[in-house]
């Protein structure tokens, strides 16, 4: 793993202050993980305050499995990270050797008490990473997390974003909602909503069908974002012509992306 420090001019004390970060931040990286990582790119921007943000990129080989609507596991080395068991996921496999489970927001539709002590029965030492709200409805223990905190389970680098479900009708009760980047820059996941990554992402999940959005805001997210892949996801209130649809009109609109649906139950390489 190569350490970079950058923007901290030739100042002896600050760059012993940005090696002092530098150590830190590759504390909180396991050894398995750290494998994966080419570098941790370390900016420290020197101004009235002293602030400091890092980047991990990603250079190992991750499996993920797409699930009926926004349900993913993702896979190394034997070991699996499970995204949003919600009851919309009817073709859901429970998988052996779950790390962690990571649970967007308390809605059913990512969040099933059943798929989860289903989860937790074959892999009782897995860790449910959700927001606090979430506990009540989970029915299993949950390690609450919030929008920029950082966790390592196994070869999956975690970071939280994001904070807030997208708006439904201003009637019903605004939730929480975490966002979810794994390994740095390789995969990105809003749950439900547009909340941006903290930095360009390889490939991102994308909702596309829901009663908080429309297919527009879908596109200008992506055209925003400009990951190198996309996926959809979050359809399951879609026939199978609406997908047709929505995918034919995503694709036409982010030309510039390698956007493409993943069969439900296939598994793609990262």
């Amino acid at each position: 793993m190569t350490l970079l420090c950058s923007d901290v001019g030739s100042n002896t004390s600050r760059f012993v202050r940005c090696k002092k970060y530098l150590s830190a931040t590759a504390a909180m990286v396991t050894p398995s993980a750290t494998r994966k990582m080419r570098n941790v790119i370390i900016h420290c921007f020197i101004s009235s305050k002293y602030t400091r943000a890092y980047q991990w990129v990603y250079t190992g080989s991750m499996k993920l499995t797409k699930y009926s609507h926004a349900c993913l596991v993702l896979e190394e080395d034997g070991q699996r990270l499970v995204v949003d068991p919600g009851n919309l996921s009817d073709d859901f496999e429970v998988p052996a050797n779950v790390l962690a489970v990571v649970v967007t927001h308390l809605h059913p539709d990512h969040c099933d008490p059943a798929k989860l002590q289903a989860i937790l029965a074959g892999s009782p030492n897995a860790v449910v990473y959700a927001l606090a709200e979430v506990a009540q409805h989970a029915g299993q223990p949950v390690t609450p997390v919030l929008p920029g905190d950082t966790a390592v389970a196994g070869p999956f680098a975690l970071e939280f974003v994001g904070g807030e479900h997208a708006t439904i009708h201003p009637d019903i009760a605004a939730i929480g909602n975490l966002g979810l980047v794994v390994n740095g820059d390789l995969l990105y996941y809003p749950g439900d909503s547009f909340s941006l990554p903290p930095r360009q992402m390889r490939w991102i999940a994308t909702p596309v069908a829901a009663p908080w959005m429309k297919l527009a805001e879908a596109v200008e997210f992506l055209r925003q974002t400009k990951p190198e892949h996309a996926f959809p996801t979050h359809d399951a209130i879609l026939s199978s012509s609406g997908k047709e649809i929505s995918d034919r009109v995503a694709t036409n609109l982010v030309e510039e992306i390698d956007f493409y649906r993943i069969k439900s139950g296939e598994t793609i390489e990262l």
